[in-house]
C-alpha cells in the first residue's frame, strides 16, 4: 500500500490514522493486530486492496509482453480463493 494510491485513501478513510505511521506509510502491524482478529475489518481491507493488486499485476505482465517476454511467472497465494485471475493463466503450477 503506498501512500497517495486509492487503496491508502480507502484504507485511511475506513481505518484511521492509527494505522499509519509518521511518515503517512501503512503501519502494517497496528493493521494485522486489527484485521486478524476481526474478519470484517480483514474482508474490508481485501475489498481496498485486491482490486489495485491485481490491476498493477495485469499492468506489469502487459509490460513484459510488450518488451516480447513469452513468459511470466507471478505468485498469486489467493488464486484459487478469488478465482481473479484464472481466465488470464494459460498453465498453473502449483508448489507446496
Amino acid at each position: 500500500v503506498e501512500p497517495g494510491k486509492p487503496a491508502w485513501h480507502k484504507i485511511r478513510k475506513e481505518f484511521g490514522e492509527e494505522v499509519f505511521k509518521d511518515d503517512g506509510t501503512l503501519n502494517r502491524e497496528k493493521m494485522g493486530d486489527l484485521i486478524f482478529n476481526d474478519i470484517e475489518k480483514r474482508k474490508k481491507l481485501n475489498a481496498f486492496t485486491h482490486p489495485e493488486i491485481y490491476k498493477e499485476m495485469c499492468w506489469e505482465a502487459f509490460r513484459y509482453f510488450l518488451q516480447g517476454h513469452q513468459f511470466i511467472v507471478m505468485d498469486l497465494p489467493l488464486l484459487f480463493e478469488t478465482g481473479r485471475m484464472l481466465n488470464y493463466l494459460h498453465k498453473i503450477i502449483v508448489v507446496t
